[in-house]
């Protein structure tokens, strides 16, 4: 994954919040050369680092990560009107292909 990286340069540390962050000797080289820019495009790396923490953090579609999925589809289905639902095939399953692709309905079996 990373080029010229040893095992020392893979271990990991805790940032205090129990989240492992990048590995100690990166983070090394990343302030080394850091520190030899001028003040504005550190800035600029700020600004950088601070957009991908962002757009890690929005991980799923603008959805917060780490929620679950039925909450996900309750958030969604809460805006469908109550006339949608009620037209909302009950065969869906058994009748999958009649839906996508206009092949004959099958009829349920009974079950006991």
């Amino acid at each position: 994954m990373f080029k010229d990286t040893d095992n020392a340069t893979l271990q990991r540390y805790d940032n205090r919040q129990g989240k492992s962050t990048m590995a100690a000797n990166i983070e090394d080289k990343v302030i080394e050369k850091l520190r030899v820019l001028p003040e504005s495009q550190q800035a600029e790396v700020l600004k950088f680092v601070e957009d991908l923490a962002e757009v890690e953090a929005k991980t799923d579609n603008g959805h917060q990560a780490g929620v679950p999925i039925w909450d996900k589809i309750q958030a969604i289905m809460r805006d469908v009107p109550d006339e949608v639902l009620a037209n909302i095939p009950t065969d869906g399953a058994i009748n999958v292909d009649h839906y996508l692709y206009g092949a004959p309905k099958k009829q349920p079996s009974a079950q006991s």
